[in-house]
């Protein structure tokens, strides 16, 4: 993992992980794997092997409402809590401090792909090109509408590859 810090001073990757499980796993209402040892700014964690039920290349309909359901957990478990989530200064707060470079960041990522020319994907749905445009184009609308909500603890990162579901025992 990337050393040091990143996006407006925010700690890096590996270091967002350390403090991640050192300090909030224990409140984490559903089950993730226990930090065993680490290097403290992040450079190698090591955690115990969860034996998984089923691949995630595997899942059908049930183990994604499960999924779901864990997402909603976490939320609940954080939600309207930004006041005790701001002590952890190594959290990133994309709507409020370093929203612009999320932002500049899609941008420059959307201008690489329209310069890169046609790929694959956009050539059989032009489309997406589009809604990818408009998403970058409305995200301060979409952005002002979620600070109208009330804020939580959410997962940077929650997609079947980087989930799993462990056995019930």
């Amino acid at each position: 993992e990337p050393q040091g810090t990143t996006r407006a001073g925010m700690a890096g990757a590996g270091r967002r992980e350390v403090s991640f499980y050192r300090s909030l796993a224990e409140q984490i209402p559903i089950k993730i794997p226990t930090l065993l040892a680490d290097q403290p700014n992040g450079e190698w964690l090591v955690f115990e092997l969860i034996q998984t039920s089923i691949s995630s290349n595997h899942w059908k309909a049930d183990q994604y409402f499960i999924a779901i359901d864990n997402l909603v957990s976490l939320h609940d478990r954080f939600w309207s809590l930004d006041k005790y989530l701001e002590i952890y200064n190594w959290l990133g707060r994309p709507l409020t401090r370093d929203f612009e470079i999320y932002i500049q960041a899609a941008s420059t990522g959307l201008r690489r792909l329209i310069n890169r020319g046609a790929l694959p994907i956009f050539t059989q749905k032009p489309a997406y090109l589009s809604m990818l445009e408009d998403l970058v184009d409305q995200a301060g609308g979409i952005a002002q509408e979620l600070k109208n909500i009330p804020p939580t603890l959410i997962h940077g990162d929650y997609w079947p590859g980087n989930l799993l579901m462990a056995s019930a025992d």
